[in-house]
Order: structure tokens, then sequence, then C-alpha cells
């Protein structure tokens, strides 16, 4: 039985077991981790809802110090990459196949939501 459907938990507190390490400062986690020759990649997100991308220029970000790389969605196509593959099969109520519209790594076209990837810089230090 889980945790949600047990009528004995439901409505009561459960204890998380890394509580104790995060409250006490001895937790850690992937940003703790620097390996020698260690890069970073920071994701460049729609600062709007929705919006047509007429293009996007890496020359400066390009020239940067430290930058080794910048992805956009076109980048992305030429190396072959497409939609990122949905494995979970999922049905509608008669049995038929969910619709399943393509979702790219990076926005294509347009942006459909705040916060959606447009590009990644790939760099030695943030």
């Amino acid at each position: 039985m889980t945790a949600f459907k047990d009528p004995l938990v439901v409505g009561k507190s459960i204890p998380r077991a890394e509580d104790k390490y995060l409250l006490r400062g001895q937790g850690r986690f992937t940003d703790d981790v620097n390996l020698p020759g260690q890069v970073y990649a920071y994701i460049l997100r729609s600062p709007i809802a929705h919006g047509v991308i007429r293009s996007i220029d890496t020359t400066t970000a390009g020239e940067s110090t430290g930058v080794l790389d910048i992805y956009t969605s076109a980048d992305l196509a030429k190396a072959g990459y497409g939609p990122l593959p949905c494995n979970v099969i999922l049905k509608n109520r008669d049995g038929s196949d969910l619709r399943k519209p393509d979702n790219y790594a990076l926005a294509v076209d347009r942006v459909r939501y705040v916060g959606q990837p447009v590009a990644a810089i790939i760099a030695k230090t943030i």
C-alpha cells in the first residue's frame, strides 16, 4: 500500500530522511561538486509568455571570456536532435493513444510560456 492510499498516514506528518542533514548544513547537492576541468551550462529562458523568435544573435555572448559554446534550437536541429521522446504510454478514456505534441529541448520558432528554454550557454566559469 502506498502512503497516498494508506488511511493511517493521510493527514499526518511523515518525517523526511533528508531533513536532519539539510537542517544541519550537511546536505550535499550537485552544485557542491567541483571537478577539474568542469564547465557550467546556463539556460537562457524566455521572459515572455508567448512570442515569435525572429532571430537569436549569439555574437557578443560567444566572444565573452570563458564561453565555450552556445546552442539554439537551430544548432540542435543541425546536429540531428529532434523532439524529446516521451516514453510514457498515455491513453485517452476510450483507449486511443493520447496526442503527444512535439517537445523540444530549446524553443523552436516561438516561445509558449515564461521560462521556456531558448538557448544554452556552456562556459568555464559562471
